[in-house]
């Protein structure tokens, strides 16, 4: 794992990106990962390749229950990461076992904790508020950029109000902060934007 990287939650996808018993790849941390939904509903992450004979569980993989089947020959891993069952009856369970990663998913995202001594998280993200209310009317805009950056350059960008409306003028017609929370490793900012939806709706 890259160790210039804080220790803290990172969005590896949408809640709606995955579906009840959905199987998708992922790639961060210059690691590949498999994110999976079982049949309950909640999501779980694995490192990608299963530890029998190397096959991607998330090209082929399936959902069996609470166990994620291995495509290649079938090992069912369940979701802490252990060898729940194998398609030989006349051969014990293997005690192997896949690293499992602590996974989190609200406020709409699934979130991944990234340390990078592999300790646990001891914090977790807090549900916000407002994404439920009826007072608060949500706009979504989702694009992708490749950036060379640092995370810390890049979170202070999307914090720092009083640039929005000098230099994306277009995109904003105002922005006003209404405050700044820390509580310990959390920091809550507040903040009020007007769009100029013209410019938004033209990409």
């Amino acid at each position: 794992m890259y160790s210039n990287l804080p220790n803290s939650w990172f969005r590896v996808a949408r809640s709606e990106d995955l579906s009840t018993k959905g199987v998708i790849p992922l790639h961060y941390f210059g690691k590949d990962f498999v994110l999976f939904r079982t049949e309950d509903g909640k999501p779980h992450i694995f490192d990608a390749h299963c530890p029998h004979l190397g096959a991607h569980l998330a090209h082929g993989g399936r959902i069996q229950g609470q166990t994620l089947r291995c495509p290649y020959h079938g090992w069912l891993w369940d979701t802490n990461g252990q060898c729940a069952a194998i398609p030989y009856p006349d051969k014990p369970k293997p005690k192997a076992k896949i690293q499992s990663w602590p996974v989190l998913e609200l406020n709409g995202l699934i979130m991944m904790y990234h340390h990078h001594q592999g300790k646990l998280p001891d914090w977790e993200i807090p549900q916000i508020p407002e994404l439920n209310s009826v007072e608060w009317t949500p706009l979504r805009l989702v694009r992708q950029w490749k950036v060379r950056t640092t995370l810390q350059d890049y979170m202070d960008n999307s914090v720092d109000v009083s640039h929005l409306y000098n230099l994306h003028s277009r995109t904003f017609k105002s922005a006003h902060s209404h405050g700044v929370e820390i509580d310990g490793p959390i920091l809550t900012h507040r903040m009020s934007q007007k769009y100029n939806l013209s410019s938004l709706a033209a990409g």
